[in-house]
């Protein structure tokens, strides 16, 4: 007999599931209950984490959480396995030239198919393989938890249950530590920030045409002496493909649906490494760190400017960046309205927001 495991909020959902109730009354299926090694939720929820496990396991719960029900579609168990050894070649290169940008693997995932055992129920059967669908994805070994201290950037840039913002407590104590000031400490901090960031985001959109999702759940910030040193980028499920870089043929071990999945057009992908990289992440890192000081909040905005600066410089060119530059906006997601017109999340629009180091009048437009 084999033990499968799944969410226990997903328990709920698996045991209503008519494929799963006949599995139960074939024997194919036997519900034990809680049981087994206690794990540690991720900012998911759904992902969960133990120290001693190789992978951190991602299951599926029917919970709508933003625009999205959180659970691993089945061409989505396809998608992730099959990227993770497509994108190989291009992440051991990266890695190699960009070391302190790391992209977690997701090389496995099980599920259970019942189709043997409810053959004219497909949806229902479908439903139960989503259900019971697990991705493992890439864990931190025990030396990179003790030496980088591995911390989710949703939780830094973020109040604590006191009313404090918790990046600013951290770069307070290490200016008076280090006796410098706030202003100094905070530009300092976060241009080492950007340094692990933006080159690798650019690096795999613009060269590679692969279209991460590096918002503040899915960033991870290793530190040396409190500072960042590094940053893992996680969810390769949900990571999209540019067909010009990528055509058919190249994707033959996707699933139809699955290739489906992955494409994104250059504008679509360009909105959401845009959105994901300026608006859900940096700009809510300036938010945490400035606290309001306006000078502050210029400082590091400027700083973003110099970074896409710097990679062009080295890199050559690119119309995004170059419209952002002069004068362009950057592309914010409608989560809201999405959600309320019932929209996928691929058809989501975008409210244009004007880069802040422009000296135009406040506002966004909507488009």
């Amino acid at each position: 007999m084999s033990i499968y495991r799944n969410h226990p909020w997903e328990s709920y959902t698996i045991l209503s599931n008519p494929s799963v109730k006949r599995a139960i009354e074939q024997g194919k299926i036997t519900p034990l209950g809680l049981g087994g090694e206690k794990m540690q939720p991720t900012s998911s929820v759904r992902t969960l984490y133990h120290p001693e496990m190789d992978w951190f396991a991602k299951f599926s719960i029917n919970v709508r959480l933003t625009n999205c029900v959180r659970k691993n579609a089945w061409y989505e168990l396809d998608s992730a396995v099959q990227l993770t050894s497509i994108l190989k070649p291009i992440r051991e290169n990266e890695q190699l030239h960009n070391p302190v940008f790391k992209v977690m693997t997701e090389p496995y995932a099980t599920t259970l198919n019942l189709e043997r055992v409810a053959e004219r129920h497909g949806n229902d059967n479908t439903k139960a393989r989503e259900s019971f669908g697990i991705l493992y994805r890439e864990n931190f070994s025990l030396s990179e938890v003790d030496i980088l201290k591995p911390t989710l950037a949703g939780a830094l840039f973020a109040y604590d249950r006191n009313g404090n913002s918790c990046i600013a407590q951290r770069l307070k104590s290490k200016a008076r530590t280090t006796q410098n000031r706030y202003c100094d400490m905070a530009t300092l901090w976060f241009e080492r920030y950007l340094h692990c960031l933006i080159p690798g985001v650019f690096n795999y959109y613009f060269k590679h045409g692969v279209a991460f999702e590096p918002h503040l759940q899915n960033t991870l910030i290793g530190f040396e002496q409190e500072m960042p040193c590094c940053v893992w980028i996680r969810d390769l499920e949900g990571t999209k493909l540019l067909p010009e870089f990528w055509p058919e043929d190249s994707l033959n071990k996707l699933s139809e649906r699955a290739r489906q999945s992955v494409y994104y057009s250059r504008e679509q992908g360009w909105n959401r490494i845009g959105y994901c990289t300026f608006i859900n992440n940096i700009s809510e890192a300036i938010f945490f760190i400035a606290e309001g000081d306006e000078p502050l909040e210029q400082t590091l905005w400027n700083a973003v400017q110099r970074a896409i600066v710097r990679w062009q410089s080295v890199n050559g060119k690119e119309p995004e960046l170059e419209a952002l530059l002069n004068g362009g906006h950057f592309p914010s997601k409608n989560n809201f309205t999405t959600r309320l017109m019932q929209k996928a999340d691929k058809e989501s629009g975008y409210s244009q927001v004007a880069a802040p180091w422009q000296q135009r009048e406040k506002g966004a437009q909507h488009v």
